[in-house]
């Protein structure tokens, strides 16, 4: 390996990684607009009675900002 080759390699894998880091994605992601105003949350299984779609509807509607029909099957 040609020594005087070695420090140039590096030099080149540095700037390579600062622009791989430098163009990466923005650090924040836009949030993505709702359109609907009400969402059906179909909850399936034999757990149906233990109240997790109502726990989850509730969830959806605080952070989502929407209504939640809960569709207990």
């Amino acid at each position: 390996m040609n020594r005087k080759a070695l420090p140039s390699q590096l030099i080149g894998l540095a700037l390579v990684l600062l622009l791989t880091v430098a163009c990466g994605a923005p650090a924040t992601a836009t949030p993505a607009k709702i359109e609907a105003k009400e969402w059906n949350l179909v909850v399936l299984g034999d757990s149906t009675s233990w109240g997790f779609g109502q726990y989850y509807a509730a969830a959806i509607e605080s952070d989502m900002g929407v209504k939640v029909t809960v569709n207990d099957l």
